[in-house]
């Protein structure tokens, strides 16, 4: 089994995946007042279509992947709630005219809680595996995404995830 290490999720690591949701002192709120400071652009999600919001009560099982799933239409965005959460993440590779997950440049993001990760359309990943028991997971795509855009691909071989404090 071949083991991949956690990283935390910035910038830079989401660069091919899509965008990292946190408030950071480099990031410059839309409006400001003595209530609120209020960041509304972290990241864009395009649809003419409804979209659907909900969270997912992770639960803890081993940082083991053998499934990833893939949305060929929609973005989606994972925000932690509550709890931290590693999640796998890779883009794709063709093969025989089919998209496949690109397992040589699969890559494991921590997200702590009151961060997120919003995936670009055509990002394969996985449901979020929490640090403690369960974690809370805020999900927003278009709405039915789960029935009419959800493609997996189950792997020959697992990857171990690790996560370093």
């Amino acid at each position: 089994m071949r083991t991949i290490r956690a990283i935390h999720v910035s910038t830079e690591v989401m660069a091919d995946f899509g965008r990292a949701i946190r408030v950071t002192p480099d990031v410059c709120p839309d409006a400001e007042s003595e209530i609120q400071t209020y960041y509304g652009q972290l990241a864009i999600m395009e649809s003419s279509d409804a979209v659907q919001i909900g969270i997912c009560v992770a639960k803890r099982r081993p940082f083991v992947v053998s499934e990833l799933e893939y949305h060929g239409q929609t973005a989606e965005l994972l925000f932690a709630a509550r709890g931290d959460f590693v999640v796998p993440v890779t883009g794709s590779v063709e093969v025989d005219g089919v998209k496949r997950p690109d397992l040589e440049g699969l890559t494991a993001v921590r997200v702590n809680q009151g961060e997120g990760i919003f995936f670009d359309k055509e990002v394969w990943h996985w449901t979020p595996y929490p640090l403690a028991s369960t974690s809370d997971v805020l999900v927003v795509f278009k709405k039915e995404t789960p029935a009419l855009d959800f493609i997996s691909f189950k792997f020959d071989e697992h990857v171990e995830m690790t996560v370093v404090d």
